[in-house]
């Protein structure tokens, strides 16, 4: 008996589309900027849970991101801000870990 292939439903979209992986975030290489952006909050987030995002912009300033590439990363990533009323409250100190 031969080898056969039992196909289920259609799908759409490009062979790249269908075969990368939906937890990769794609940019397109013309956008460097959100690029860098990007790599860079992934980078200053890796390890911290709380990072306060002054010092976020403070430091993408100082590595020369602007603030509204960080801001299209930050939606990107689906990053989200959570007010300092509520990490105090959460964390019972106010204590955040930062970099």
């Amino acid at each position: 008996m031969g080898s056969h292939i039992i196909w289920d439903e259609a799908v759409e979209g490009s062979a790249r589309e269908l075969l990368s992986d939906p937890n990769e975030v794609h940019i397109p290489k013309e956008n460097s900027a959100l690029r860098e952006a990007v790599d860079f909050l992934k980078a200053i987030l890796a390890d911290d849970v709380l990072v306060d995002s002054t010092l976020v912009i403070q430091k993408a300033k100082e590595a020369g991101i602007n603030y509204s590439a960080i801001q299209r990363a930050k939606t990107l990533l689906e990053v989200e801000a959570i007010h300092e009323d509520l990490v105090k409250a959460a964390l019972g100190n106010g204590v955040c870990p930062q970099r």
